[in-house]
């Protein structure tokens, strides 16, 4: 049975493959929304516990560009950019360079040609750039770009969210049907096409800052959209209990009151009120307060803190012994220190530091050689400091770039993004996700949502001139 789904779910795969293909080959138009839907509805399907659907449809994405360029579909140009947009296209591939290095060294530590996936995921990184630049890909104006994001977020976190109400009714925990769980007895790999809510819940960082751009929208249709969109992830947040995913939601609550105007901000706050109020009534009712879900959700930092003092900082301890353990392991020598061990080797170097710490602790676990730690430990060990530092140059260019947009109304809160994106590195692995390149990238999702247009007229607090982003 279990091969007979395998093979239905290839075929399908090869089938959305190849109509990725003739849509952006035929028509270059639909590169953007493509790209937009495709990487968003994409991130948290990890199938034995790989991310590769995601890589999957962007590589057919640029397989597609190819195509239109032997089929003459596109016109090549130049797009215009300024000295800070040919700054961060410099440090991006400069951080793509090295990575593909650091990829190629750990292939030969490791002993593993499987790894060598990861130079093909970078590589497509790295060809995204010039076509995101020098080919003449009609750029969605900021409206169209919110409602595709707004749009595939709606079918993305709707069917999640329907996936775990299915298998809860034949039985089986919502908890249960990510990548790494076992239940009691019944191993149900079979049908855990989800990573950990970490992963899931990712595209919120772009989707949060969508919804508020569409909310304020001339069109009843686009509001309505924007308000379904967020009452559905919010709602799919508390279902799947997802503490970085609520404190995501809460951060930009807070940022957004000086964005979408009082009225908005209120009903957006009374959509977050009722429907905790509906989880506490029906969904929590037998095993969670007020009291327990504010000390889970926002006791985060107090829990770490437990952690360094005393080890009983809960699950939150392990994260926090991740850490340290990157801390030890580059601190041998200033070769690693630098430039780290290579890429996907952390597991294995932090291994015997991970242990030792949790036998410090109190909570002594079995030896295992490899052990998964979350991205900012496999950065540090992975690449050393030089590969952080390239990173973080990249939020703060694209950071910049939207700061440079004074005329937009939402750059605080799609700077927040990056702010909350960089946090996400502390929660889990999520650099072998499109995704959170693509919203870093030059040209990327985020620099392209600080572009601020109003053609059809938008309900914003002030009437903002159309003020063009040059890409």
């Amino acid at each position: 049975m279990q091969t007979f789904l395998i093979a239905i779910a290839g075929l399908i795969g090869a089938g959305i493959g190849f109509a990725i293909v003739a849509c952006v080959a035929l028509k270059p138009r639909l590169f953007w929304p493509i790209l937009i839907v495709g990487s968003i509805v994409s991130t948290g399907f990890m199938l034995h516990g790989y991310t590769m659907v995601d890589e999957y449809v962007v590589g057919c994405i640029i397989l597609g560009s190819f195509v239109a360029s032997s089929l003459a579909t596109m016109r090549y140009q130049s797009r215009r950019s300024n000295a800070l947009q040919r700054l961060h296209r410099f440090v991006f591939l400069l951080l793509i360079t090295y990575i593909l290095f650091q990829c190629f060294r750990g292939i030969l530590v490791l002993d593993s040609p499987r790894k060598i996936r990861w130079i093909v995921f970078y590589m497509m990184l790295g060809t995204l750039v010039p076509l995101l630049y020098r080919r003449r890909y009609p750029v969605p104006s900021v409206r169209k770009m919110s409602f595709w994001v707004v749009v595939a977020a709606l079918i993305y976190f709707s069917f999640y969210s329907g996936y775990g109400l299915f298998f809860e009714l034949l039985g089986i925990s919502r908890y249960d049907l990510q990548y790494a769980m076992v239940g009691v007895g019944v191993n149900f790999g079979a049908i855990s096409i989800w990573g950990t809510t970490a992963y899931t819940m990712f595209p919120l960082v772009i989707v949060m800052p969508a919804c508020f751009i569409i909310i304020n929208d001339k069109s009843c249709v686009y509001r309505r959209l924007g308000w379904t969109t967020l009452l559905v992830s919010v709602c799919t947040a508390l279902y799947y209990d997802s503490r970085v995913a609520i404190l995501t939601i809460t951060a930009f609550m807070v940022i957004s009151f000086f964005s979408v105007g009082i009225r908005k901000w209120f009903t957006l706050v009374i959509i977050c009120m009722l429907s905790l109020s509906l989880f506490f009534s029906f969904v929590w009712q037998k095993n969670r307060d007020v009291g327990s879900f504010l000390s889970d959700t926002y006791g985060t930092i107090s829990s770490l803190r437990q952690a360094e003092q005393s080890g009983v900082g809960g699950h939150d301890i392990d994260r926090y012994v991740w850490a340290k353990a990157g801390l030890f392991s580059i601190s041998d020598s200033w070769q690693h220190f630098l430039f780290g061990y290579g890429f996907r080797t952390s597991g294995r170097v932090v291994a015997p530091h991970v242990y030792n710490l949790f036998i410090e602790y109190g909570r002594p676990r079995a030896y295992k050689e490899d052990v998964a730690t979350e991205a900012i430990t496999n950065l540090l060990v992975d690449t050393g400091m030089v590969g952080l530092f390239l990173l973080i140059i990249n939020f703060i260019l694209g950071a910049l770039q939207i700061w440079r947009q004074k005329k937009n109304p939402y750059r605080s809160i799609l700077i927040l993004s990056l702010f909350i994106m960089f946090g996400w590195l502390f929660v889990i692995n999520i650099v072998d996700v499109m995704l959170f390149y693509l919203m870093i990238m030059p040209s990327g999702f985020l620099v392209q949502l600080s572009r601020y247009d109003s053609p059809q007229g938008s309900n914003d607090p002030q009437n903002y001139r159309t003020y063009q982003l040059s890409s």
